[in-house]
């Protein structure tokens, strides 16, 4: 071997070194960007059982289980990391999600207190005047003391109705959290100026029917 092939191969080889040296070295950056990305994601998953635990104790729930189920070893951990990081995201809005309607009331939890208590009064009224007009199409009687009567039910059932309507928000329209029980200074909305309202137009309409029935 002449010195010229000599050196050659010596270049050759040295090239060879680099390059694996190079491939050891991508290999232990990503080893390193692997084992610092899973401690992250085992840090959050970490955060949200203690915060899925915590809302469980407080809402009567069960808790989550201490150690998860044993999976397969992946077999592509950049893809499977990957994978598991946007699925932690999810869980982190999933978790931030449970906590909102957790101090919302099990009634329609996304609407606005007022839709809701409208809602709740309008149901209420409606039973009232179905009431009223059953009450004004078969009168008792034909005299004043019959028509008097059938104004006096027409005027209370509304006033019930409001009733009804205040006693059932406080009931379908309490949260699990973060309602009186638990901070005595935060009122439960019931919108009595919107009931009044809502109920009482009812003996409106009644009014109107007794011209034809009473």
């Amino acid at each position: 071997m002449s010195g010229e092939q000599y050196l050659a191969a010596l270049r050759e080889l040295d090239g060879v070194r680099n390059t694996q040296a190079d491939a050891v070295s991508v290999r232990t950056g990503r080893r390193a960007e692997l084992t610092a990305t899973m401690d992250r994601l085992g840090q959050r998953l970490i955060e949200q059982r203690d915060g899925l635990n915590e809302l469980a104790h407080a809402t009567g729930l069960p808790t989550v289980p201490a150690h998860p189920r044993p999976s397969q070893p992946p077999a592509d951990p950049m893809a499977e990391v990957a994978v598991a990081s946007g699925e932690v995201d999810t869980a982190a809005v999933d978790l931030d999600q449970a906590w909102f309607l957790a101090h919302r009331p099990a009634l329609l939890p996304r609407w606005r207190a007022d839709e809701r208590n409208g809602l709740i009064y309008g149901i209420a009224a409606l039973i009232s005047l179905i009431i009223q007009v059953l009450v004004l199409v078969n009168p008792a009687g034909t005299g004043f003391t019959d028509r008097l009567w059938g104004y006096l039910i027409c005027l209370v059932l509304p006033l019930a109705a409001f009733g009804v309507g205040w006693l059932a928000i406080g009931t379908v329209s309490r949260p699990r959290l973060g309602g009186e029980e638990a901070n005595p200074l935060v009122k439960l909305p019931r919108n009595p100026r919107l009931g009044m309202t809502i109920c009482l137009s009812t003996w409106v309409v009644s009014c109107a029917l007794g011209n034809f029935y009473l």
